[in-house]
């Protein structure tokens, strides 16, 4: 695998700055990836090198198809979402996620996605007087046809 600044990715979203460590999480990726000359045939999502297949790539992407040069057409089907699994770190770090793409041609390249800090986690206040629990709130959604 190469680095090659021909291979774009652009996320619609920031990735988190930072995760606590002891915590394992997933981390919902959304954006584009495309090279600028050749179509891809295969892309996945490294995590610290460990490879994932986004739940949907080669997504159109009119928004921008329009806004960057013709000479960028492969933009179009450049879109890509993925949900990350993070394992639990035991101390301070940092996550790297990186795009690797296969290129029509059978070559192979990676970009760099983004990192992720793993931090201590800051002691919580106290609660106020009166009130109790941890103040996690969960919340689920569903839909039924």
């Amino acid at each position: 695998m190469i680095a090659d600044e021909e291979l774009v990715v652009r996320l619609d979203a920031p990735l988190p700055a930072s995760l606590p460590v002891g915590r394992a999480t997933a981390v919902f990726v959304l954006g584009a990836c495309f090279h600028r000359h050749e179509a891809l045939s295969e892309l996945e999502l490294l995590v610290d090198g460990e490879p994932h297949v986004p739940a949907a790539w080669r997504m159109p992407r009119l928004d921008l198809f329009e806004a960057l040069p013709a000479a960028l057409a492969n933009c179009y089907r450049g879109g890509f979402w993925a949900t990350l699994p993070i394992e639990a770190r035991d101390r301070p770090g940092t996550v790297r996620i990186d795009a690797a793409a296969r290129l029509e041609s059978g070559a192979r390249m990676v970009a760099p996605v983004g990192r992720i800090e793993v931090v201590e986690e800051a002691r919580a206040a106290p609660s106020p007087p009166g009130r109790h629990g941890s103040g996690l709130i969960g919340i689920c959604m569903a839909t039924f046809d």
